[in-house]
């Protein structure tokens, strides 16, 4: 089983035989542990009030090993009761009764064998792929047996496969398995049939294994919703020219609640939790204090269909969206997603700036939203996955979230929107995600491309017809420049820039104080019809903790960035951003700390811009 630490340096011993439950009452009270055998299987062992332990002798050959078998509740309290049941050697029939160890009081250790640390061997490097079994030796057994190894893996959060394929010797494989494993290592049958990951594979039983095919598929593997973490294990076959690939997958709970929005990427639909290729998600929002909320159905009849409703609420806004995901359409690779969505909030393009400019009765203009649209998406390369959609949406403008009267300009006369009482928009779109990342989740190496066309047939009294063009790199890189934990080191590069020609609304126009700049204070930067933005972030670990039996990860965040209209605020369909006298271009600078748990990301920044005005923004989900 290949594993990866995300958050480590281990620490490997190599264990003579006797010693085992000397470490393991030594050292098990105070971290966590990962008994590691030759076979790769792992199995995690949690801080006990009692710990149970028994061992087992295996013959001396090769490949034989001594291998520790723990059986202990996930609970820190141990009831006696959940004692393991009594195991047989493989090669000896003698039942040998597992030994409690109490913590909690001061009875001395059992017996630790006449074994002197001086026994002790360096460290023996784990393989891979597990050695065949060889026949038992008719010569007498040595008295010397191997050692075991006890890796030492720091708390917090990890995934259990490094999602690397091994490299094999060109094996013929004999058969494809599949194997489903908890987050806590625990096997069990699994919620997704075996064939959605199998159809990922472009290696089939009979064929010599790859390398490079088993790698492409696992990574499709990595990127799918129900997978949390994927690797490949080769078994040895009847021949020694053959193999077993076994598919190990670590899936993600089918239902899932979070306290953070769900963007799929690359996404050609509209919607307030739509991934946009600039800019951030959906349009623009000055949501003020608001939060978050997702269920997420993953694996719907076991086929690796999403059903998604998301919710956010605030002060300034309440945003609804239920959206399905079918990443195949039949046997071809090409997916559909198609939502429904309702979006009502206040638009930073209408709020801020130097002057305040409201709606007649002088209330802060609304914006509504309300509409639905349909996608197909296929992955034309490993890296590479292309989306082409078509929406449809009204857009309307009143003065709270559920106010019926419409207004169509505000009271200096300037207009809000194209028409009159309504908007209706009908977009085709396409998008695309070349992604080179090392995790979807938390990356830590690679880049990642984004780009858009969006094309506005018009429609409507309104007859709107734009063409909006926009692209969105990122490149992290590890970069250990300081930190003060276990834990990455990275630098983020993030530049994006857009076009619009043709007709542009102010509700759609480029906002550049949304996205990197979201936490530029004062009166806020201005929207247009073009734009240009360059950010910088240094990411570092501060402290590993635990919260209510929950791993918590606390790093910090130095970041700045830069952004611009280039002149194109005037372009804007009433010229919101003049009105207001926002400025076209603003710098920002500031400090930062990211909790991430189980329950998604949290950043609280402090941010000081180039005008010297400073703010404090909580917010949830990664910047880039």
């Amino acid at each position: 089983m290949s594993t990866k630490q995300t958050r480590s340096c281990a620490l490997s011993l190599a264990i003579p035989p006797g010693w085992t439950p000397v470490l393991t009452a030594l050292l098990g009270v105070g971290l966590p542990l990962v008994f590691v055998d030759k076979s790769n299987a792992e199995l995690p062992i949690p801080k006990p009030s009692v710990l149970y332990y028994s061992w087992e002798t295996a013959s001396s050959d090769a490949t034989s090993t001594d291998r520790i078998l723990a059986d202990t509740p996930a609970e820190l309290d141990v009831a006696p009761e959940l004692a393991p049941a009594k195991i047989a050697s493989e090669t000896d029939s003698t039942i040998r009764e597992p030994v409690p160890i109490d913590f909690s009081t001061d009875a001395p250790l059992p017996d630790a064998s006449s074994n002197s640390a001086a026994d002790l061997t360096a460290p023996e490097t784990t393989s891979q792929t597990p050695p065949a079994s060889q026949p038992e030796e008719d010569s007498e057994p040595e008295t010397a047996e191997p050692p075991v190894q006890v890796e030492f893996t720091p708390a917090g959060p990890s995934l259990l496969f490094d999602g690397i394929a091994p490299a094999g010797s060109g094996q013929t494989i004999t058969d494809i398995e599949v194997r489903f494993f908890r987050r806590n290592g625990e096997i069990f049958e699994g919620h997704t049939r075996p064939s959605v990951f199998l159809r990922e594979f472009d290696l089939e039983p009979g064929t010599p294994y790859d390398e490079v095919l088993a790698q492409q598929g696992l990574d499709r593997l990595s990127r799918m919703a129900v997978v949390r973490s994927a690797g490949i294990e080769l078994e040895p076959a009847a021949n020694p020219d053959e193999a077993v690939m076994v598919i190990l997958v670590e899936e993600r709970s089918p239902i899932v609640l979070g306290l953070y929005s769900v963007n799929p990427s690359p996404s050609a639909l509209e919607g307030p939790f739509q991934q946009n290729p600039a800019l951030g998600q959906g349009p623009d929002e000055n949501t003020g204090l608001s939060a978050d909320g997702s269920v997420r159905f993953l694996n719907l009849g076991g086929n690796d269909q999403e059903l998604t409703l998301q919710i956010r609420g605030g002060v300034q806004v309440f945003n609804t969206e239920l959206a399905f995901r079918d990443p195949w359409i039949g046997n071809d690779p090409t997916g559909i997603s198609f939502n429904i969505f309702n979006q009502r909030s206040v638009q930073r393009v209408f709020a801020g700036g130097a002057r305040d400019v409201d709606l007649p009765n002088r209330n802060t203009p609304w914006v509504h939203r309300f509409g639905g649209g349909v996608e197909v998406f296929r992955p034309v390369a490993t890296d590479l996955t292309l989306a082409l959609g078509v929406n449809y949406q009204q857009v309307s403008i009143h003065n709270s979230a559920f106010e019926r009267d419409t207004f169509d300009r505000d009271q200096l006369g300037e207009r809000l929107i194209v028409g009159s009482d309504f908007d209706e928009l009908l977009t085709v779109q396409f998008s695309g995600e070349l992604n080179r990342l090392d995790n979807l989740d938390r990356p830590l190496d690679g880049d990642r491309l984004r780009f858009g066309i969006d094309q506005a047939i018009p429609i409507g009294a309104a007859s709107i017809t734009y063409t909006r063009l926009s692209a969105n790199y990122t490149h992290f890189l590890p970069l250990d420049l300081f930190g003060f934990a276990e834990g990455p080191r990275t630098l983020v590069f993030n530049v994006q820039a857009g076009a619009m020609f043709g007709d542009v609304p102010p509700y759609d126009a480029f906002s550049i104080e949304a996205g990197p700049l979201g936490s530029y204070a004062g009166d806020g930067l201005a929207s247009g019809s073009r734009f240009a933005l360059v950010a910088a972030e240094y990411r570092f670990p501060i402290i590993n903790f635990e919260l209510l039996r929950r791993d918590v990860n606390l790093g910090g965040a130095i970041f700045s960035g830069f952004a611009s209209t280039l002149g194109s605020a005037d372009d804007v369909i009433g010229e919101p951003s003049v009105s207001r006298r926002k400025p076209e271009d603003g710098f920002v600078f500031g400090l930062g700390l990211r909790a991430d748990t189980d329950l998604g990301l949290f950043r609280l920044e402090f941010s000081i811009n180039d005008d010297g005005a400073s703010q404090v923004v909580l917010t949830a989900g990664e910047k880039f």
